[in-house]
């Protein structure tokens, strides 16, 4: 892609003319508009995602809509729980009894 193809993409994304773009924008705040552009759209399709789930509006499967879901969650940047897990927590306790 050449620096000119990456501007008018840029530009479409922002909104704005590829003149502007240029004139107007630090060339190194660029980078963070998109990212901010793009945990926007996440959200709005989040918001969009849980209005159809609120009403039973479902297109995909469930195991589809978790995925779809997870993903949304990880471009807003919400971080994961971390799930307990029963065999980790047993080999804690068996180190810990050894006295290690």
């Amino acid at each position: 892609m050449t620096l000119d193809q990456f501007l008018v993409t840029v530009a479409a994304l922002l909104g704005v003319s590829q003149t502007t773009l240029e004139t107007e924008f630090y060339m190194v705040d660029i980078l963070a508009f998109l990212e901010q552009k793009r945990k926007l759209d996440a959200v709005n399709r989040l918001q969009t995602v849980q209005a159809l789930l609120a009403t039973n509006n479902r297109a995909m499967e469930n195991v589809d809509v978790k995925a779809f879901m997870r993903d949304l969650t990880r471009a807003i940047g919400v971080k994961e729980e971390e799930k307990f897990s029963r065999a980790k927590f047993e080999e804690l306790r068996r180190f810990t009894e050894m006295g290690g």
